[in-house]
């Protein structure tokens, strides 16, 4: 897994980093593109990637759904936006990285 670190009114906010880390412990994130069907318990995935195609059908329970594709400055992205919906007043930083000094980072 790749780290992500969340910063609350300049503050590095473990409680916060804790609560998305236990969030998305063990699971899939899955980007809307890739939807193909679901039913009321399963989502079904399916894209192409230079490693050949791939097919998915996974409990919605294991699954955290984006609008956008998964890459680090979307989920950098989506995080600040649906912390700083949670708490429009505090200023937010989010640092998304995926391996060795590659990341994105996004602030509200």
């Amino acid at each position: 897994r790749s780290a992500i670190k969340i910063w609350r009114n300049d503050q590095l906010c473990l409680a916060t980093m804790e609560k998305i880390a236990g969030q998305w412990c063990d699971i899939y994130l899955g980007t809307k593109e890739d939807l193909v069907s679901s039913d009321d318990t399963h989502w079904e995935f399916a894209y192409q990637a230079a490693q050949g195609n791939f097919h998915l059908r996974l409990p919605k329970t294991c699954v955290y759904l984006m609008e956008e594709d998964t890459t680090v400055e979307n989920i950098s992205g989506h995080l600040t936006t649906t912390l700083k919906n949670q708490t429009p007043k505090d200023r937010l930083t989010v640092k998304a990285y995926e391996g060795l000094g590659k990341g994105a980072q996004e602030s509200s």
